[in-house]
């Protein structure tokens, strides 16, 4: 599945349609990634069934790109022999190559019948698949795959090879409420990491919800812009006391009946908790995506009929349907009967830009905390034990610090990764998941890898031109082993790690072009300012080459604090030390003060092999 840019409502649609369809599939998203190599592309469409491609409207931003991307994929598919959805956002013209492939909708609820035909064939290519076994046996290198990049792809696999280090430890214990890091960081391996540990037992009740910052959009702009701050909150904090409420309930009426039948005390409370969830036919199939989008069009509805809304009795109105006490009473003597309840919330701030993040979804994640707190404390009164944790990115989290006047309450853990040797526990798992060897990682590496590159151990070079993340590091490895593969190498040579680095260093500079686009697109290409200067800059030099890219004078301070905290620009102190904002736990105003004694700057090394920076 190649999903588009832009989440629009037919993204929405198309994405549960696939989970309803109980086909296993995986998934590039250019907002995590962003280029899809031609050596991922081939082995993933050749381990493929079906290829769904999700096309955007041409006048979209970024359109063209995206849409040749999936054109391209799509060819490759077909040739192939593989089943190809190629589907259309609105109708328009299509090139006559791929006419007859694309299927074109103008309402999202079109996309689900669209999307019936390929299910049919991937079902019936499944079925009538046979086992060939490869003629020739793999060599040692080919055999070694150290999974795929975004934990949401290898959400079983991951299950061999994770991790647990100390913050998973202290999410997965009930101590931290708030998991905090970059993207690539790790925190979605750890939402799945303690799903899994809590899952699998009848006696937990465990509920993962993804909500995405975009859904909250038509909330936020038809209800609480007209609103003063403590209406909003108490708007929004009732809003997701009804939304967890409501899917507590749907998750206990859909996945627990059965086991209900089971238990003689279990029954009469089930069917309590049945009886005041209700039948809500048109949503029963419906995944969280969709029910959500129809509670804030629900809202924004009932909005229509009440002239103002001044305090509680007008905030019950908007929010509830009916009167929520029968199914808080239902799920409060249901769950009394399980041991603990767990709430996951991941992708929230997905799509939310850097520092320039809005109050209002500040209040959305505020209120969130809160409405887990009363629900918190409603439980409890019942002897039960609730646990949320939300994950949220760095600089969201600076924000909430800020904006929240009662600082503390929320104990967080911060994913900032500046210990090589947790890196290397993460490969050694991957190795010993898919090469049939053991050992340590002094063992394992060597066997694979050559010992030096440039005079410097391997893998202390591989970590050092990366910026200290899990998927940076496993991007750099798997980009070797490709190179190797590539070249028919029995190992790792240093020759195929400075060769992958110039293409590890490409996608890095991309990557973080994409993410500035987010923040200031004005300047989307500020990194490319760079390109020949010399990896370690005095702040005159930075300035005159910020200038050079078309930033204006008054921006420049802004735009500088950005590339230090996305990593792009580090700290030059004297003697020949680098520091970057991982070394601050991405904290701008430590890196500040660092610079009022050391005014040098220097370039990630991540981004130097792609900018051709000169050494010194």
């Amino acid at each position: 599945m190649v999903r588009s840019h832009v989440h629009n409502e037919g993204m929405v649609k198309l994405m549960s349609s696939l989970k309803k369809s109980g086909l296993r599939f995986r998934s590039f998203d250019p907002r995590e990634t962003p280029r899809l190599s031609l050596h991922e592309a081939a082995k993933h469409v050749t381990s493929s069934f079906g290829v769904i491609l999700h096309l955007v409207a041409p006048e979209r931003v970024g359109a063209l790109a995206h849409n040749s991307r999936c054109a391209f994929v799509a060819g490759l598919s077909m040739a192939l022999g593989k089943n190809v959805l190629m589907l259309q956002e609105t109708d328009v013209p299509q090139p006559i190559d791929y006419r007859d492939v694309v299927q074109s909708y103008t309402d999202s609820g079109q996309v689900p019948e669209i999307l019936i035909p390929l299910i049919g064939e991937v079902v019936e290519t499944l079925q009538e698949s046979q086992f060939v076994p490869i003629a020739l046996p793999l060599k040692p290198l080919e055999k070694l795959d150290l999974g795929d990049l975004a934990a949401e792809n290898e959400i079983k696999a991951l299950r061999s090879y994770f991790v647990p280090t100390g913050q998973y430890n202290e999410a997965k214990r009930g101590h931290a409420r708030l998991v905090v890091g970059r993207k690539g960081a790790g925190k979605t391996a750890i939402f799945y990491g303690i799903r899994s540990a809590y899952k699998p037992s009848l006696s937990h009740l465990v509920l993962d919800l993804k909500p995405e910052g975009h859904q909250f959009i038509k909330l936020r702009e038809v209800i609480l812009r007209e609103l003063s701050p403590g209406l909003q909150q108490h708007v929004l904090t009732a809003f997701w006391n009804y939304l967890l409420l409501q899917e507590i309930a749907h998750k206990i009426v859909q996945e627990e009946e059965r086991m209900s039948y089971r238990n003689a005390r279990l029954r009469p409370a089930y069917l309590r908790v049945r009886d005041a969830y209700g039948t809500r036919n048109h949503l029963e199939q419906a995944d969280f995506s969709e029910r959500l989008l129809q509670l804030v069009d629900d809202i924004v509805a009932r909005r229509k009929d009440i002239p103002s809304i001044v305090g509680t009795p007008e905030v019950s109105d908007l929010i509830y349907k009916k009167d929520i006490r029968p199914l808080n009473d239902a799920l409060g003597e249901y769950l009394a009967l399980k041991e603990s309840v767990w709430l996951l919330v991941d992708n929230l701030d997905k799509g939310w830009p850097v520092f320039a993040v809005k109050s209002e979804d500040i209040l959305i994640l505020r209120s969130l905390l809160e409405a887990t707190r009363k629900l918190q404390r409603q439980l409890e009164s019942r002897e039960v034990e609730f646990h949320a944790v939300v994950f949220i990115r760095n600089d969201i989290y600076e924000h909430l610090v800020v904006e929240s006047p009662d600082r503390g309450k929320d104990t967080a853990v911060l994913l900032d990764w500046t210990d090589p040797e947790v890196f290397k526990e993460i490969i050694r798992r991957r190795i010993l998941s898919s090469a049939e060897v053991q050992g340590s990682f002094e063992e394992l590496w060597p066997l694979f890898f050559a010992a030096h590159v440039a005079g410097e151990e391997s893998f202390s070079y591989l970590v050092r031109h990366t910026l200290m993340r899990p998927r940076e590091v496993l991007s750099f490895v798997r980009d070797c082993l490709d190179v190797a593969v590539n070249r028919g190498h029995e190992k790792v040579s240093a020759e195929d790690i400075l060769q992958a680095q110039t293409a590890y260093s490409e996608d890095a500079l991309q990557d973080i072009s994409l993410e500035l686009r987010d923040v200031n697109p004005d300047h989307p290409d500020v990194p490319y300012a760079f390109i020949g200067a010399p990896t370690v800059l005095s702040r005159n030099q930075v300035d005159a080459l910020l200038r050079a890219g078309g930033v204006e004078p008054d921006h420049i301070q802004k735009m500088v604090d950005f590339l230090l905290w996305f990593g792009f620009l580090g700290i030059y102190v004297q003697p020949d030390e680098e520091r970057y904002s991982y070394q601050f736990q991405h904290n701008l105003a430590k890196m500040q003060n660092q610079l009022k004694t050391n005014e040098g700057f220097c370039i990630h090394p991540a981004f130097r092999r792609a900018l051709g920076c000169m050494e010194i």
